[in-house]
């Protein structure tokens, strides 16, 4: 029985040891996945789209650099569901919400109701009065550096495009505030630099490259003569080069002018190639995916408050330099 007994006391004190040493190995794994400082959260309806996912790539390595954990949710076009997602945040006492407003009168509320319960508020894209800092850039002014560049082009070409009106569809997403305020900056760059030389023949909310073939395949049916395609962000220009090359249209076709906002990595190739996809208001994604961490971050550690107000570049077949800096942008690790 002691010879029994003494085997069961070193068996208990073998298995003591390997919990032990699970414990400790847990604890290590735990402590090394877990957040260092605190948690930012985003709120970024659509965020499937190319140009977004990069943005937020850039984000993730820059958040986990400054050591915070970082949550995102995309809750799609849904009003609703968007305010469900921050008040969910609110009542966890998330460190810091950032969100885009694709209606600010909601979220100035909203934001007002997260800053009182000492949550730090960033607002993506777009500013408000109740917020502690911006991450955004000027999208009027993107808008009406394309719609101005349309518009040196329609004027340049006029006789070559038979002395007529150039006919030009726009794909928008009138139900964001963005996109309104880009879509203006269009229209307005048109009658800056075109007065009168063109007709808007169609309006069309559109935020992806498939939904835009459609559509412009559509319009060409109307519009055999179509001229121009000028989107609130690239992505849907894809589609629309896409559609005007079905239709019959060469890639350097003369008489075609596409062109959006933000850029990506297609279009940037195909504005390099004298394509008649001919112009991007491109944004530098690699800052906003820092400036999504750091704004929020460095007020949590210092108190200080500063916007990041991206500028935007017009990019063309000219500028190739800045063409090649701004794809690098999407390489970056």
């Amino acid at each position: 029985m002691a010879r029994l007994s003494r085997r069961w006391r070193a068996l208990g004190a073998a298995a003591g040891v390997l919990v032990a040493a699970g414990l400790a190995a847990a604890g290590v794994s735990a402590q090394s996945s877990a957040p260092v400082k605190g948690t930012i959260a985003i709120m970024f309806p659509n965020a499937s789209q190319p140009i977004v996912q990069r943005v937020l790539d850039v984000s993730r390595q820059e958040a986990k650099r400054r050591g915070y954990k970082f949550l995102i949710s995309d809750p799609g076009n849904d009003l609703n569901k968007q305010v469900g997602v921050v008040e969910t945040w609110i009542e966890q006492k998330i460190n810091a919400i950032e969100s885009v407003a694709p209606e600010p009168q909601v979220f100035e509320k909203i934001a007002a109701k997260a800053r009182k319960a000492g949550i730090v508020w960033v607002t993506y894209a777009a500013q408000l009065k109740n917020e502690d800092a911006t991450v955004t850039w000027p999208h009027y002014k993107g808008g009406l550096l394309l719609g101005q560049e349309a518009g040196r082009w329609i004027k340049a070409n006029r006789s070559q495009l038979g002395g007529g009106k150039a006919k030009i569809l726009l794909l928008t997403f009138e139900k964001g505030e963005w996109s309104r305020n880009r879509r203006a900056g269009i229209e307005a760059g048109l009658k800056q630099t075109a007065p009168g030389m063109y007709e808007i023949v169609a309006k069309q909310d559109s935020l992806t490259a498939p939904e835009s073939t459609s559509i412009v395949s559509t319009t060409l049916q109307a519009h055999s003569d179509l001229n121009a395609v000028l989107c609130v962000i690239d992505t849907p220009c894809e589609g629309a080069y896409q559609a005007l090359l079905n239709g019959g249209h060469k890639a350097n076709d003369p008489k075609l002018f596409v062109g959006g906002l933000d850029g990506t990595p297609r279009a940037f190739e195909l504005i390099g190639k004298n394509t008649f996809y001919r112009a991007s208001a491109a944004l530098r994604l690699f800052d906003i995916g820092k400036a999504v961490i750091d704004a929020p971050a460095d007020i949590l550690e210092t108190g200080k408050k500063k916007d990041a107000i991206i500028p935007y570049t017009l990019l063309t077949s000219k500028t190739k330099g800045q063409l090649r800096l701004f794809e690098n942008d999407w390489k970056k690790k």
